[in-house]
């Protein structure tokens, strides 16, 4: 959302930004294994970007793969996302994905 620099007045000044992410992946046997992340983002954007502009974002992640072989690969995905806008509006996106790789080349 291009949240490097906004103008405060008549002066461009640095948006402050905190993130944070962390992941872990579990492998429960030889093929099969998740992965489950989340990830933070606080920004302080001016009044000049208007109230629609990010307050805050939550980003989380689950998945099950199964690779049988090196070279294949498949499985499903959850992603949960929040946005929070500066004037308080809130929503919400729910997405499910599912993941067919072959790799041609080894």
């Amino acid at each position: 959302e291009n949240l490097d620099a906004a103008l405060d007045g008549d002066r461009l000044e640095a948006i402050p930004i905190f993130a944070a992410m962390a992941g872990y992946t579990h492998h429960w046997d030889e093929h099969w294994r998740s992965t489950i992340s989340g990830g933070y983002v606080w920004a302080d954007p001016p009044p000049s970007l208007g109230s629609f502009a990010i307050d805050n974002t939550i980003y989380a992640s689950a998945n099950l793969m199964w690779h049988p072989t090196t070279s294949f690969r498949m499985g499903l995905e959850y992603l949960y996302g929040r946005k929070v806008t500066l004037d308080g509006s809130e929503r919400d996106a729910h997405r499910f994905d599912f993941v067919l790789r072959y790799d041609l080349v080894r």
